[in-house]
Parts: C-alpha cells; sequence; structure tokens
C-alpha cells in the first residue's frame, strides 16, 4: 500500500485503484458498465436469466424465469415406483399361483395315480425358475432406479426373498411328481392315505402365508409360525408308521421309502410357508423375526 501511495502521483485513480484490488475483467468499460458488444458474445441468446444483459442501458433484465415443479416432479417419480413395485408384487402372486397349481398336480397324480400329472408338475418348474429370475432382475433394477427406503425397500426385498421360497416350493413339487410316478409303476398301497393330513396341513400353511404377504398382514403372518411344529410332527409320526411297516413288509420297502420322502417333501413345503410369513411380518411391521421361538395363540 505504501509503494502504490507512492507513485499515487505518477498513475491515474483507475490504475491505483487496480494495483490495490487486482486488475479487472478486460471485458468492462473504463465506466464500469458492462461492454455491451462483447457481453452479447459471452452471452448470446440470454441463454442464463441472471447473467441476461439489456440492451438499453447494460442492467440485468427483468423477465419470467421458469422453474422446476419439483412437487410435481416428486409426485410422478412416486406413482413412478408405485407402479413398478405393484407390477413386481403381481409377478410374485402369478409365481405363488404357478407353485401352488404345481403342488396340486404332483399331490393329484400321487393319489390318483396319474403319470400324465406328474408330468405336468414336472414340466411347471422350468417356468416357474424363469419367474424367479424375472423378478429378482426387476426387484435389482427397482432398488437402483428409485433407492427406496424405509418400508418401501422392506417391500422389495421381501418379495424378491418370497420368489425365492417358492421356487423351492416348486423343486418340492418336482421331487413328489418324481416319486409319485415310481410308485405308480408298482401296485397301490394303502398307506399312501396317511399323506393326507399332511398334504392338507402343509397346503393351508402356503395359502395362508400368501395371504399374509399380499394383505401386508402381519398378525396373520405372525400366528402361521407356530403351526409349523404341528406340521413336523405329522411327519415324525408318518415316518415312525412307515418304518414299522418296512419291519412287517419289506418286500414293499421302496415303496414305503418314497412315502417318506414325499412326507419330508411336504414338510418342507411348510418349512418355506414359514419362511414367508416371517418375511411378511419383516415388510409390514418392520421387524426379523427369524429363529425366534414363537407361542400357538391361545
Amino acid at each position: 500500500m505504501a509503494e502504490v501511495a507512492a507513485f499515487s502521483p505518477l498513475i491515474g485513480p483507475r490504475l491505483q485503484w487496480l494495483c490495490i484490488a487486482g486488475a479487472r475483467s478486460d471485458r468492462d468499460r473504463e465506466s464500469g458498465k458492462a461492454d455491451l458488444p462483447v457481453a452479447r458474445k459471452l452471452h448470446h441468446r440470454d441463454c442464463y436469466s441472471q447473467h441476461a444483459i439489456a440492451a438499453t442501458n447494460g442492467r440485468l433484465c427483468h423477465r419470467p424465469v421458469r422453474l422446476i415443479d419439483m412437487l410435481s416432479e416428486s409426485k410422478h417419480t412416486l406413482g413412478t415406483f408405485e407402479q413398478a413395485l405393484e407390477g413386481l408384487r403381481n409377478n410374485v402372486m402369478m409365481m405363488a399361483s404357478q407353485t401352488e397349481r404345481s403342488l396340486g398336480r404332483a399331490l393329484k397324480g400321487l393319489t390318483e395315480r396319474d403319470d400324465e400329472l406328474c408330468a405336468l408338475a414336472i414340466a411347471d418348474d422350468e417356468e416357474i425358475d424363469q419367474f424367479e429370475k424375472q423378478i429378482d432382475k426387476d426387484g435389482i433394477d427397482l432398488l437402483l432406479r428409485f433407492q427406496p427406503v424405509a418400508s418401501d425397500l422392506r417391500r422389495v426385498v421381501s418379495a424378491m426373498k418370497l420368489s425365492g421360497n417358492l421356487e423351492r416350493m416348486a423343486d418340492q413339487a418336482t421331487n413328489i411328481a418324481r416319486k409319485a410316478r415310481k410308485l405308480n409303476q408298482h401296485p397301490p398301497l394303502p398307506e399312501v392315505l396317511w399323506i393326507t393330513p399332511i398334504q392338507e396341513h402343509a397346503m393351508a400353511m402356503f395359502r395362508d402365508a400368501v395371504d399374509a404377504y399380499a394383505r401386508e398382514d402381519a398378525q396373520a403372518a405372525r400366528a402361521l409360525i407356530p403351526r409349523d411344529d404341528k406340521l413336523d410332527e405329522m411327519n415324525a409320526q408318518v415316518s415312525r408308521r412307515l418304518i414299522d411297516r418296512m419291519a412287517h413288509d419289506p418286500e414293499q420297502l421302496r415303496g414305503y421309502l418314497n412315502l417318506m420322502f414325499i412326507a419330508r417333501h411336504l414338510e418342507r413345503v411348510g418349512d418355506h410357508a414359514t419362511n414367508i410369513a416371517e418375511d411378511a411380518v419383516y415388510a409390514a411391521a418392520a421387524e426379523d423375526i427369524r429363529h425366534q421361538q414363537i407361542a400357538a395363540p391361545a
């Protein structure tokens, strides 16, 4: 500052100011106003309203500014997410319907000794596998596009997990159908009727679990879980009776073993129904109840 003051008689007031504050843009006039020809080149067509230069006096133009309707954009994004989620859940419900049909065909093929129904149940597995892959793909795309949080995130994740359990149920239907075809090659066993109570209990659990998921009913899903213990007990009881039959009629050993495997496959269907119920509770109530003992309702 002292050096500048010493030379102040030798320089003009503008140059003195530039020495103190630094050089101004070479696009300004000495008067301080904008150099209009240069400004027009710099701000071609006034593309930025905050820099638009009026042609009259070099001041900013006051013109309407177009603002984005953030509320409208938010509603549009929310609506698109809801539509995508609804599509994902619809695919899950279609997959559940296909799985129920496959199980029904396999079990009917067992009780009615119908190899054609068993073949249809086995063929269903490929279509259900494709459902699982599509649901996983759609779920991942939905997560990447919308990055949902809280309940929305839980609903997407639970749908993807439910498809995995449905696919494994369809695998159990295929296993039952294959065992049924083996049994159909031999004279009928009256012990097939022992499977009926297990079948009814497992299928009821399956339907109730999917229904609780679809309605987002955490209470109904929670009430279903203790029913798996009853199914386990039924499976153990039938297995003991079949083992006793083996000791008295060894010639039917292979048939009794196939019936034991079928009972075991149905017990696994109940396990997957329990998993679906747990995921339904998580999606609806944000509570992870896996690996917990839940008492049956009084």
